[in-house]
């Protein structure tokens, strides 16, 4: 529902939470191609700490974002996003062709 106060649209939480979503999972792809030249320099210690802040980040913005939903509700939409979060980590890791194994001697 939408209403127009003074030539300003209000923005429905479901899409306030989409957007920003889609820009913590931009992010976190953007951040890999970032650290993929320095892999073995600790850039993969810096995307791996990057992704578990995203994840949790993720996770926790409905319950700050959707406040006038139920429990089971922001329950269901954490996981989804968290589970996002996960894709987009891994989505990075892999599009940007992080070394895992950098020696092995």
């Amino acid at each position: 529902m939408r209403a127009v106060f003074a030539g300003i649209a209000t923005v429905s939480p479901n899409a306030t939470g989409l957007a920003g979503a889609a820009g913590i999972g931009a992010a976190t792809c953007a951040v890999a191609f970032a650290a993929a030249p320095h892999s073995c320099e600790g850039g993969l210690a810096f995307y791996f700490w990057f992704g578990v802040t995203a994840t949790l980040a993720l996770s926790a913005m409905p319950f700050f974002v959707q406040r006038g939903r139920t429990l089971p509700i922001r329950l269901g939409w954490s996981a989804g996003l968290a589970l996002f979060g996960a894709a987009a980590w891994i989505a990075g890791l892999f599009a940007a062709n992080l070394r895992i194994i950098c020696r092995l001697f």
